[in-house]
């Protein structure tokens, strides 16, 4: 496997993982002492996100869902104690999104890791946290528990839990432009 991670597209999931093996020191030693041990822990890590069907699909075959559980099980090939996931529901429907806020609870409980989620989805933030911090430009502006949250006074987490709007589009001033302008168009014919 090139350095470059050209040969991705080529290569089955179980595959790209043991030819990969150079790449990942960490599996070296105890853990591994030969391919199979590599294909073992391939294995056993599809197998905890739901993908032990499809090892042999090539990473260009998987869905969306399929590809982030693919990263989460990567992930999980070094036993982690802390496992970060960034937006693992973007460009997901939500039952499709639902099924991984699952997963992730499932790996939080199972394998009791630490999972920091940054997400902007209200729903699985409130399903799979803990606790919950939101910030605003890289400020932090709140951290608390779920109900903490709820009950915050803070404008700008209100403003984020109840999707209001900053600068709402002023419909009365949109409406008096479009008339203004189809006025002045008439009037030029």
């Amino acid at each position: 496997m090139r350095r470059d991670g050209s040969d991705f597209p080529k290569r089955g999931i179980i595959k790209l993982a043991i030819a990969g093996r150079q790449c990942c020191p960490q599996l070296a030693g105890a853990h591994c002492t030969r391919p199979i041990h590599y294909y073992l822990i391939v294995w056993m890590k599809l197998a905890v996100v739901g993908l032990e069907d499809f090892g042999k699909l090539h990473p260009q075959e998987l869905s969306g869902s399929m590809k982030k559980r693919a990263a989460a099980a990567r992930a999980l090939a070094l036993d982690p104690e802390i496992l970060v996931f960034d937006e693992p529901s973007a460009g997901l429907d939500p039952i499709v999104a639902a099924e991984l806020d699952e997963l992730i609870l499932f790996l939080k409980d199972t394998f009791q890791i630490t999972a920091p989620v940054v997400t902007h989805e209200l729903p699985s933030a409130f399903r799979i946290a803990d606790r919950i911090a939101t910030l605003v430009n890289g400020r932090l502006l709140a951290v608390g528990t779920k109900d903490e949250i709820r009950a915050s006074q803070h404008l700008q987490v209100k403003q984020f839990l109840n999707r209001t709007p900053e600068n709402p589009v002023q419909r009365p001033g949109v409406a008096a432009y479009v008339e203004s302008y189809v006025r002045n168009d008439e009037t030029n014919l």
